[in-house]
C-alpha cells in the first residue's frame, strides 16, 4: 500500500491529533512556580487588607486628637472663667494663651464698667442726700442709749 492508498482519517482521529500536538507545544507549569505565584497574590491580598485597616485607624486617631483638643480647650475656658470671674460662653480663642488673653481682656472691660457705674459716695435713701444714712436698729438704739436714753430724733 501506497501513500496515496492510504484510507482517509476519521475526524476523531484528527481532532486527538490536533490535541496531543498543541499539549505538546504548551510548556508545562512548575508547580513550585505556581504555589510561589499564589502565595504572592495572598501576601498582596493581605498587604491591602493591612491598609485599609491602617487608614482607618489613623482617621480614628485624627478624630480622637480633635476630640481631646476641643475638650482642651473647653477646660480652659472654664478655669479662665472661673479665675478671672467671666462666663465662660464669652471667652473665645482657638488655643490656651488666646483663651487666657481673651479672658484677661473681658475681665478689665468688666471693671472698667463697674468703675463706671460704681456710686461716688455713701448711698442715702430717698433722693436727698443730705439725708443722713440708714442705720440698723441695733445701732440706732445703741447710740440712744449712749446719748441718754432721750428721745429719738424726729427723722430717722
Amino acid at each position: 500500500m501506497t501513500d496515496t492508498d492510504a484510507q482517509p482519517q476519521s475526524a476523531v482521529d484528527a481532532i486527538a491529533e490536533v490535541v496531543e500536538q498543541k499539549l505538546a507545544d504548551e510548556p508545562t507549569v512548575d508547580p513550585a512556580a505556581e504555589n510561589a505565584t499564589l502565595e504572592r497574590l495572598d501576601f498582596e491580598r493581605k498587604i491591602a487588607e493591612l491598609s485599609e485597616k491602617y487608614s482607618g485607624a489613623e482617621q480614628e486617631i485624627a478624630r480622637r486628637e480633635q476630640t481631646i483638643t476641643r475638650l482642651q480647650l473647653t477646660q480652659a475656658r472654664s478655669e479662665a472663667a472661673r479665675d478671672l470671674g467671666v462666663k465662660p460662653d464669652l471667652i473665645k480663642g482657638g488655643s490656651t494663651e488666646e483663651i487666657e488673653a481673651h479672658a484677661k481682656e473681658l475681665r478689665a472691660w468688666k471693671e472698667e464698667i463697674e468703675a463706671k457705674n460704681r456710686p461716688r459716695g455713701p448711698l442715702f435713701s430717698g433722693s436727698n442726700r443730705m439725708e443722713r444714712p440708714v442705720q440698723p436698729a441695733r445701732l440706732r438704739a445703741a447710740q440712744m442709749l449712749r446719748d441718754g436714753g432721750g428721745m429719738p430724733p424726729a427723722r430717722w
